[in-house]
């Protein structure tokens, strides 16, 4: 989850208010009444519960399973006149 809560930013040629989430502009009205001060809250109070509901999940990639596709991805992609085949990728891997 960010530390950082999205800024109550001024939209300088419209004069609105506005909040950026993951991306996205939401406009809240009038730069600096009430209801857009109050909208923010509501935004901010809307993320926060969407941001504490959502799990980071890690990828559960094995190094020895990076190392056989990054293999793969060097015999398919280095032509085998110029790479023998991975060979020398190969037994760098092994150091791993």
């Amino acid at each position: 989850m960010s530390a950082n809560f999205p800024k109550y930013c001024l939209h300088k040629h419209t004069e609105q208010a506005y909040i950026l989430i993951d991306g996205n502009r939401h406009y809240l009205g009038r730069y600096d009444s009430s209801d857009s001060k109050e909208l923010y809250f509501l935004k901010i109070a809307e993320w926060h519960e969407s941001t504490a509901n959502r799990k980071e999940v890690a990828p559960s990639l094995a190094v020895k399973e990076f190392c056989t596709r990054y293999l793969r991805f060097v015999q398919c992609y280095y032509p085998k006149d110029k790479v023998d085949g991975g060979f020398n990728f190969a037994m760098q891997l092994t150091v791993l």
